[in-house]
């Protein structure tokens, strides 16, 4: 099993959760006393939503298996075989900047795209290559 995943960007990702989540936290313990019940639970509420983005954020990666590959989004996760996977690719994404982006091409012609790189400049330039090559390398020994 191979994990990749990037954990500077990571890190800064948790980091601002996590700010995020203290001051969500302060708000909670000054508001008890005198905010109303909703304004609790809305607090704990949030304080929730955020620690699942910063437990979602932390799991993104791309992780090859001898049985397929586990796409981990920070919304959504894609268990797939090596049968359904043509290959991988970096390609401009559609958005407000063009950036390179890593997708996985299926053999039913859809794409399934990666968080893993996302081509911002704060991406290590070489992990999205290096993706790129073990997966296409897997797709083709099958």
């Amino acid at each position: 099993m191979t994990t990749f995943n990037q954990p500077k960007i990571r890190a800064v990702q948790v980091a601002g959760f996590a700010f995020l989540l203290v001051l969500a936290a302060v708000y909670l313990v000054f508001g008890i006393n005198r905010g109303s019940t909703a304004q609790v639970w809305g607090s704990a509420a949030f304080i929730a939503f955020l620690l699942y983005g910063t437990w979602r954020t932390w799991r993104v990666a791309v992780v090859l298996t001898d049985d397929g590959i586990e796409v981990r989004n920070h919304m959504r996760d894609r268990k797939l075989k090596w049968a359904e996977i043509e290959g991988a690719e970096l390609r401009s994404s559609s958005g407000f900047i063009a950036r390179d982006a890593l997708y996985l091409k299926l053999t039913d012609g859809k794409t399934v795209p990666c968080d893993v790189y996302k081509g911002s400049p704060a991406d290590d330039e070489k992990i999205g290559q290096t993706i790129v090559e073990a997966i296409n390398a897997r797709s083709v020994d099958r």
